[in-house]
């Protein structure tokens, strides 16, 4: 593609599905705001994702997708978009379906991979071999690029709005704990698929030794579906940690995340937004890549095995050991949290 020849008055980026996702496209949002200073850019976005771009620096507006609705809400939404006349749509999503609403909202210029059989559905396609192997972050700076705009931020960023940060400092001051306290954050839960998930028995044993040690505080976070999860690991505890799951909503859990000393994830969304509003993260990859998709703007440790058998990407794992995660021990996990920390021996 050439660089762009064209001025860009209204700009309209398709944004990604899923959390994690979401929070790598933040450096793409920049750049493309860095580029384009005067334009206006706007965001379509899943509900379940659009509570992260609710303050951000680089978005105009967020779009909520209306996807689950009658089809006549969808149609009047879009109808609405069409109206907008944008000069472009940007497709973060590979899928045929996000390029398809691309043409049909009637932007002139249409930018994206050119995956999934959809080339012609694009006016500017993006080669699909520039994809691999690739860094997802990579992934959506190349689209950036490939529009001629110069890439110079490349760590993911988010903003916690202010009635976020209210809300965050109203659940951590109820739990009387000071800014000089060590307060570990404990996300188990994962959405892909239990495949990413470190065992519960396990993280209840970190959470025990974590405390027994005399120096931290454990707080356990996780969406309203992952209350029972939770809420199984702190029923085998010895000792007393904090759950705030299902109270932390996605917009607070920001605020939040930020507060903690270090947060223990999954190879999952809270991950990334950990560390894109720059909390040190320990995280647990088993049958993901970290090369595609480990945090990369605070300090963190990945802890992974490169086994035979991965990446394999399944969301349920074949063996009955679920090895990639079967070797990730407590103690690995301790001393990373306590290394990360400038306290390991």
């Amino acid at each position: 593609m050439q660089p762009l020849s064209r001025h860009l008055d209204a700009v309209l980026v398709i944004g990604p599905n899923w959390i994690g996702d979401a929070v790598m496209s933040t450096p793409a949002l920049a750049n493309l705001r860095r580029g384009l200073p005067k334009a206006t850019i706007d965001l379509l976005a899943p509900r379940q994702v659009a509570p992260l771009f609710e303050d951000h620096p680089h978005i105009d507006r967020v779009v909520i997708r209306h996807d689950r609705q009658p089809w006549r809400m969808r149609l009047s939404q879009l109808l609405a978009l069409r109206r907008c006349r944008y000069d472009m749509v940007l497709l973060l999503p590979n899928s045929f379906r996000a390029a398809l609403y691309g043409c049909l909202v009637g932007a002139p210029m249409r930018v994206g991979y050119a995956t999934d059989g959809r080339r012609w559905l694009l006016s500017d396609p993006v080669a699909a071999a520039d994809l691999q192997p690739c860094h997802q972050i990579d992934a959506y700076l190349q689209l950036v690029e490939a529009l001629g705009l110069p890439i110079v931020d490349r760590l993911p960023t988010l903003a916690p709005t202010r009635l976020a940060e209210m809300q965050a400092t109203q659940l951590w001051d109820n739990q009387g704990w000071e800014c000089e306290d060590l307060v570990i954050g404990i996300c188990p839960g994962a959405a892909y698929g239990p495949a990413k998930r470190w065992w519960p028995e396990r993280f209840a044993a970190l959470a025990d030794r974590l405390i027994a040690s005399g120096g931290f505080h454990v707080v356990f976070f996780g969406s309203p579906d992952e209350v029972p999860l939770v809420q199984h690991i702190c029923s085998q505890m010895t000792q007393q940690a904090v759950s705030l799951a299902g109270q932390d909503r996605l917009d607070s859990f920001m605020a939040l995340a930020a507060r903690c000393a270090v947060m223990v994830t999954n190879d999952s969304g809270s991950m990334h937004i950990a560390n894109a509003v720059g909390t040190r993260v320990v995280a647990l990859f088993g049958p993901t890549d970290p090369g595609r998709t480990a945090p990369t703007a605070a300090p963190v440790t990945v802890l992974h095995h490169d086994l035979a058998c991965s990446p394999c990407f399944r969301t349920t794992c074949p063996y009955a050991d679920h090895p990639c995660m079967r070797f990730i021990g407590v103690d690995d996990v301790y001393q990373a949290v306590l290394n990360i920390l400038g306290l390991g021996r």
